[in-house]
């Protein structure tokens, strides 16, 4: 392919974009052949603007001396020049995660070898040399092999299909690094409960018989996890049971407060992420929609708790430094930003995602840019009275966001000293104070200020999508023997 020019970029995604209404159109005629056409087309323009956008955050991302400071080994095999690689960059100016860059060697889909000549640090092995983001990958393989499997073995059925649930690829967050292992197109179909009962063997052998070994260069079949037998990932569900299996109640009956409360915001993303391919059951839509975010009052309670998550430890920061204890001022600090990344996302009614991939929801929030730098220099600093200068200045820009949502009367913003202390804190329960008084169900406003279960839990045996079970019993508490009664 042809490396195409910066020149070109408009009319690249100009051609992109009629190439995704077409296919559009062409899905809703039902013209399965020109889609595949489309489709081909649509991947070609794709890479090209995938090269583009590389270069791009290549050339802003790097500056002159930096080739100097960290090169790849550069080796020419049976005398053919390398093609491209990942670089790890260790550049002092700044610390960061391995950016791809186009100078190494692969042979086929196979990184050989790339690393820092600095450090010696290391190579990073098999992630694919065109990364194609997974939910666009699920999706061309759903419309390209899934569905004519689907209309031979289900005919008339109704079903529904979409990318949603567990994966990089279903929060957008997917990179090539992604690939590097349990990668390929995946695909969730659903069936209502007698459909499932009467056909799911029979189409789950069909799948298995047909599905090609390959897709786009992706295997089609891999080992997940690792050291198990490689299997196909389209998976046949029973729609009303893949729900309530996870959330533990049924979304179309709607969710009591106890019930919201219950479920961790990791999966009320992975059910409501991603993108539904076909609702020919007519529910995974709606299913979806009941779950895009809490009722007011819930939301209310939940800002209400994240305040008063800041407010217990606002001042901690500056007691630990002023007893010397650096270290534990750093580690409060860092709990503080955590917990104000976390109410953001919320303000901005956005579910919070667990930590691998916190900071990357957070830098998507209008209030990002003025944010972030503070919070990474409260991070850095060197002493208490730093890390406290930043805090409070995020402290104060979150209390204009709250100001900004009208749920609340106006509350004052500015910082203020801990009784004669010299330590400045926001008094961030006046917050959570003024969020409870708003919440109209009596039932919901009498509960302590405690949270959702990932507000008080921080333990992914708890919050992770297949344990639903464990968390009843948690709340539940344990059986404790009740002592003989005298007669």
């Amino acid at each position: 392919m042809l490396r195409p020019r910066p020149a070109q970029r408009a009319r690249l995604t100009e051609i992109r974009d009629k190439l995704l209404a077409w296919i559009t159109k062409a899905e809703r005629e039902g013209r399965l052949g020109k889609i595949e056409g489309l489709e081909i087309s649509l991947g070609g323009v794709q890479d090209k603007l995938a090269l583009l956008e590389a270069e791009q955050a290549r050339t802003a991302d790097r500056r002159p001396g930096d080739a100097l400071l960290c090169q790849p080994r550069r080796r020419h095999l049976n005398g053919r020049p390398p093609v491209t690689t990942t670089l790890l960059d260790h550049s002092p100016r700044e610390r960061k995660w391995p950016t791809l860059m186009t100078a190494g060697e692969l042979i086929g889909d196979a990184l050989i070898t790339a690393g820092c000549r600095l450090c010696g640090s290391a190579r990073v092995t098999g992630v694919t040399r065109h990364f194609l983001p997974g939910l666009e990958l699920a999706q061309r393989f759903y419309r390209q092999v899934v569905v004519p499997i689907l209309n031979t073995v289900l005919q008339d059925v109704p079903y529904s299909a979409a990318l949603i649930g567990y994966g990089s690829e279903v929060q957008g967050f997917d990179t090539a690094r992604s690939t590097d292992h349990a990668w390929g197109p995946r695909v969730e179909v659903f069936l209502a409960d007698q459909d499932f009962q009467a056909l799911a063997q029979q189409l789950e052998a069909a799948l298995d018989r047909q599905l090609p070994a390959q897709f786009h260069g992706y295997p089609v079949r891999f080992p997940f996890p690792d050291n198990t037998p490689p299997r196909h990932w389209v998976h046949v569900n029973d729609l009303h049971a893949f729900f309530t299996d996870q959330l533990g109640t049924d979304p179309a009956q709607g969710l009591s407060a106890r019930e919201w409360l219950m479920i961790p915001t990791q999966l009320l993303r992975e059910l409501t992420g991603g993108a539904v391919f076909h609702d020919g059951l007519g529910l995974l839509e709606s299913y979806r929609s009941a779950l895009a975010w809490y009722p007011d009052d819930v939301w209310r309670y939940v800002l209400a708790c994240q305040w008063m998550r800041l407010s217990q430890e606002e001042a901690f920061v500056g007691r630990c430094g002023e007893v010397g204890d650096d270290l534990g001022s750093a580690v409060v600090a860092a709990r503080q930003v955590r917990d104000l990344m976390k109410l953001c996302l919320l303000m901005h009614r956005v579910y919070p995602p667990y930590s691998k991939w916190i900071g990357t929801a957070f830098t998507t929030l209008p209030c990002a840019p003025t944010l972030a730098p503070l919070l990474s220099k409260a991070l850095s600093a060197r002493s208490w009275q730093e890390r406290e200068r930043y805090l409070s200045s995020a402290y104060e820009f979150a209390a204009g966001m709250h100001n900004d949502l009208k749920l609340t009367e106006p509350l004052d913003v500015h910082v203020r000293h801990v009784h004669t202390r010299p330590f400045l804190v926001l008094d961030a329960h006046r917050f959570t104070d003024a969020l409870i008084g708003t919440i109209s169900d009596p039932a919901l406003r009498a509960l302590p200020p405690v949270g959702t279960i990932d507000q008080y839990v921080d333990s992914t045996d708890l919050t992770d999508r297949n344990h639903t079970g464990r968390r009843i019993l948690y709340i539940a508490g344990p059986e404790l023997p009740t002592a003989p009664t005298e007669t």
